[in-house]
């Protein structure tokens, strides 16, 4: 069972992809922005 509706939604039809996990800061109040700047910091340009 996929852990998010998005991961749902990517294999259920076969969709290639790939889960990259971060270290979450609970100071920081903007997931999207934090997960940006934590993969680009690892070298993971968005795509």
């Amino acid at each position: 069972m996929a852990a998010t509706p998005a991961l749902a939604a990517l294999t259920k039809p076969g969709v290639p992809h790939e889960v990259v996990k971060f270290d979450h800061d609970p100071r920081e109040h903007s997931f999207g922005v934090e997960a940006v700047n934590a993969l680009g910091a690892a070298g993971i340009a968005p795509g």
